[in-house]
């Protein structure tokens, strides 16, 4: 047994030899040929050595664990006859608690009838937030009669979620919200893609040996994946189902369910074959994809953002878009990549995807027409062409049904936004389109940050992108004509014009400050991170973000706490110091003709400020570096904007104050006085004055 753990990457310093007896061991006394060629085993248990194994010899550190598993315990009869303790210690701990079972040898020798005791009492059960057992032994716990019986037993119990196997048959689960999203007690199948795999090569005998313990392995793997990026009760129970689903029924093809990897990680990208192919197959179970959504967008936060969530949840998602190449590989492959950068890489596979080249308008409208929802994230400079071919698809749908409703986000951060796109649409369609009444206009607020790819990047997978964790799509509830989709990640507001702004006068704001004071401090930083690591350029943008929040506070008083816009504040801090991101001080800069203009940012925030009579000093200081904002990108070039800025810089302060920010000399004389100030103080602070 040592020569082969040897083999793997698992750390056994907690293996060890505690007594005179035999190692445990089971006998396998395999059938490949029962129940159509499923295939089917017997155990012979003797437990050995593991008579003596105590709680005692579960050390501290085995509790201070993101997740506990107490896994077969009935094999090891003073764990499994102390097991109520030792949950209630992992939950005390704020552990979170798996379990999953073996045949209770032991017990069902001693008392053949009763039920097999696992917790001490049926109170208890909810101590385990995930309970993973086979039909037998779902039955033999709970007492009951059928896989049906044992799962409503399971519920009463308050255990918070729950998997039942069957063998080749269907798998029960349930989640009543606590650990996983809400799933009500259903079936699903077992991997298609295994069954087929077997069908088709008969010579090969199959081995069902391990496919529990490796069914158990894949679910675990999955929650202890997605917590490094989701929150208890966002988490994705289908996901976690269909790695253990594709754990377990890679197993058959290896004796005793052991496979040896040569190098770490071969082993997963042969599961996950599986896996997405059950994912497909679940979909189609479920009688398809729920809807269609048309994305106006392949770019970064299309993919990274608004098509990930949306194809996770269920929808295919067909993107519209100017890029051809990458058009023609979406049709090509019908997937591409997410890698989320964080301490460590997590790469999300995105399926039913497809696209239509922008310019084949007929297909455009075609899409549209058929639609269950369209969302658009193509910046400010596309957004009118993309709404002219959004009003000739919506001209198409209505003469085809003229009762259905139809919803459109608008994945752009922009004031105003459902405003602009009515207006525009009112001039496109015919004057008698019930546009108020058919089309939800979603105004959202985008907070997901995506850094730029290097040209090898693209290179190396032109559909890829790189991404943040924050999956978190803040939108309208009250303008959707159709309910609301129920997808993870969404978080639906009332009064969506106050999230708007904190997007822009936090977010926005923060992130420009960091990269325009950061950049006067040292021009030669590359990276965000580099700049915050300095502790003057760190307080100097917390203290410009501070300021705007009290402004949001005055604005959206019932919306908002200065105790939440501080923890936002922090947050956003840390999230803009992700090294692993690797957010550039040019990107997150340029566009100061933008970025510094009346209605944006900086400027809008202090607009606001003066109307409540708010000080604004911190937020001017980085208004005042972002005219001297000159990154460069890794090809060395200036952002073509703004090396125009820079030149109506060269007229003086005053000039760019007016003709950019919009502020006037007459009316806004402290603004002018204050930034002159500030101008002048620069010269005696930053080296790149």
């Amino acid at each position: 047994i040592n020569k082969m753990v040897q083999k793997t990457p698992l750390n056994i310093d907690n293996y060890r030899t505690i007594s005179k007896k035999r190692t445990p061991f089971t006998d396998v006394v395999s059938d490949p040929d029962f129940n159509n060629s499923q295939g089917e085993r017997t155990f012979i248990n003797n437990i050995g050595a593991a008579w003596d194994y105590s709680p005692d010899l579960l050390n501290e550190d085995f509790f201070n664990s993101r997740i506990v598993c107490f896994g077969g315990t009935a094999l090891v009869p003073q764990i499994h006859d102390n097991l109520t303790a030792l949950l209630a210690k992992a939950k005390q701990n704020g552990c979170i608690t798996v379990v999953n079972t073996v045949f209770d040898f032991r017990n069902e020798k001693s008392n053949p009838d009763k039920p097999w005791p696992l917790v001490d009492d049926p109170d208890n059960f909810r101590l385990i937030d995930l309970l993973i057992m086979d039909c037998e032994e779902s039955l033999k716990i709970s007492g009951r009669k059928s896989i049906t019986e044992a799962a409503v037993f399971f519920i009463e119990k308050g255990v918070p979620a729950f998997i039942i196997t069957n063998g080749a048959n269907d798998l029960y689960a349930f989640s009543n919200g606590k650990m996983f999203k809400n799933t009500d007690l259903r079936k699903f199948p077992v991997s298609k893609k295994v069954s087929e795999h077997l069908a088709s090569n008969p010579a090969s005998k199959v081995d069902t040996t391990g496919c529990g313990d490796n069914f158990a392995g894949g679910v675990i793997s999955s929650l202890a994946m997605q917590l490094k990026y989701y929150e208890a009760r966002e988490l994705n129970f289908e996901e976690a189902i269909a790695w253990g689903v594709a754990s377990g029924g890679f197993a058959c093809f290896y004796l005793g369910g052991t496979f040896l990897e040569n190098s770490i990680g071969e082993k997963l990208k042969l599961v996950e074959v599986f896996k997405n192919e059950y994912i497909n197959q679940i979909s189609s179970n479920n009688g398809g994809v729920k809807k269609k959504m048309v994305l106006f967008g392949a770019g970064k936060i299309g993919r990274s953002f608004i098509g990930q969530l949306f194809s996770r949840g269920g929808y295919q998602v067909v993107f519209i878009d100017l890029n051809k190449a990458v058009i023609e590989e979406l049709n090509n492959r019908r997937n591409y990549n997410v890698i989320i950068k964080s301490d460590k890489e997590l790469t999300i596979s995105i399926k039913n995807v497809s696209g239509v080249f922008a310019l084949d308008e007929q297909k455009v409208f075609d899409e549209v027409a058929s639609a269950g929802i369209i969302a658009i994230s193509v910046g400010l400079n596309g957004l009118s062409s993309v709404i002219k071919l959004i009003a000739q698809g919506l001209i198409k749908r209505y003469s085809l049904n003229e009762a259905a409703p139809l919803d459109i986000i608008i994945a752009e951060n922009l004031r105003n936004a459902a405003d602009f796109v009515r207006s525009e649409l009112r001039l496109l369609l015919p004057s008698d389109f019930p546009l108020e009444e058919r089309i939800g206009l979603i105004e959202t607020s985008i907070g997901k940050m995506v850094p730029i790819m290097t040209e090898q990047d693209m290179k190396e997978d032109i559909l890829q992108v790189f991404a943040e964790p924050y999956n978190t799509l803040i939108l309208d509830s009250l303008a959707f004509k159709n309910p609301i989709p129920e997808i993870e990640g969404l978080s639906p507001k009332e009064n969506m014009k106050a999230w708007v702004d904190r997007k822009l006068f936090i977010h926005n704001l923060g992130h420009s400050a960091t990269a325009y004071i950061g950049y006067l401090y040292n021009p030669e930083f590359i990276y965000l991170y580099e700049a915050l690591a300095v502790d003057e350029v760190y307080k100097k943008a917390k203290a410009a973000m501070q300021q705007a929040a009290d402004v949001l506070l005055k604005m959206y008083p019932e919306e908002f706490t200065k105790e939440s816009l501080n923890e936002h504040i922090d947050d956003l801090l840390l999230r803009f110091q992700n090294r692993a991101l690797g957010d550039t001080i040019y990107r997150v800069g340029c566009d100061l003709l933008r970025k510094l203009s009346i209605h944006d940012r900086i400027t809008g925030a202090i607009m606001e400020a003066m109307k409540y009579s708010l000080p604004y000093e911190n937020i001017l200081f980085a208004l005042v570096c972002g005219l001297h904002f000159r990154a460069k990108d890794e090809s060395g070039n200036m952002f073509l904007q703004d090396i125009e800025f820079a030149r109506m810089f060269s007229e003086g302060i005053s000039s760019v104050l007016t003709s950019v920010c919009g502020f006037d000399e007459n009316s806004d004389k402290d603004v002018f006085r204050n930034a002159l100030e500030i101008e002048n103080s620069l010269k005696l602070i930053y080296r790149n004055y």
